[in-house]
């Protein structure tokens, strides 16, 4: 499996580097075998152990790696984890809570707002996530990539591993199903975004995709 995140991770590298080389070159260094072994946090998904060894996270002037999500270094990963574990606390019942969330496949993601077996990988600055769901519903499958987070109450499988969520990235970046927008700002110089479906982020296409991937 280790093999399947290197192949479409390299893909996404090469396509990059011909096309819109800021995008590979706002990636930091990945994390050493030492690195992984302390990040506890990532030790439920080897998939999401490869792609840390790949590369750790964005530097704070990335482009939003995930079409236009920003992919969080461990630190920042860890800081997340956390503070999902302290809501959940703090509030038994607003964790648990399942009244307005869903679940596309039906009974695929356990309905509520927080689960502990997310694993939170790119964020919007919103409170909203990329997971790995390594605690899915009876008709899931450990280790599938979903939507998660303050504003996402109808959560779906977008992909049934990391390893095939980035072979989508990297077909659809091979296809040109990409945007790629000049802003001028110093702190975010572009805005990368998924071309179709049309949409301004990237949970919100998402929500109009034939999934999973």
């Amino acid at each position: 499996m280790a093999n399947e995140v290197d192949e479409a991770f390299a893909r996404i590298r090469s396509w990059s580097e011909a096309n819109f080389p800021a995008l590979i070159e706002g990636l930091n260094p990945g994390l050493t075998e030492a690195e992984i072994a302390n990040a506890t946090d990532i030790a439920g998904s080897e998939q999401l152990k490869q792609l840390y060894r790949l590369a750790n996270g964005e530097r704070r002037n990335g482009i939003g790696f995930f079409f236009g999500l920003r992919f969080m270094p461990i630190d920042e990963l860890s800081r997340t984890a956390q503070l999902w574990r302290d809501i959940a606390q703090s509030d038994p019942e607003l964790a648990d809570d399942g009244e307005f969330h869903s679940s596309d496949p039906e009974a695929a993601i356990t309905a509520k707002y927080i689960n502990s077996g997310w694993i939170a990988f790119a964020h919007d600055y919103g409170g909203n996530h990329l997971s790995v769901d390594t605690a899915p519903g009876p008709a899931g499958t450990a280790g599938q990539i979903i939507n998660s987070g303050r504003d996402e109450e109808r959560k779906r499988v977008i992909a049934g591993s990391l390893a095939s969520f980035l072979s989508w990235m990297a077909d659809t970046l091979e296809q040109d199903n990409c945007s790629i927008t000049a802003t001028g700002k110093a702190d975010l110089p572009y805005e990368f975004l998924l071309a179709e479906p049309p949409n301004t982020h990237l949970l919100d296409a998402v929500q109009k995709m034939n999934l999973p991937v």
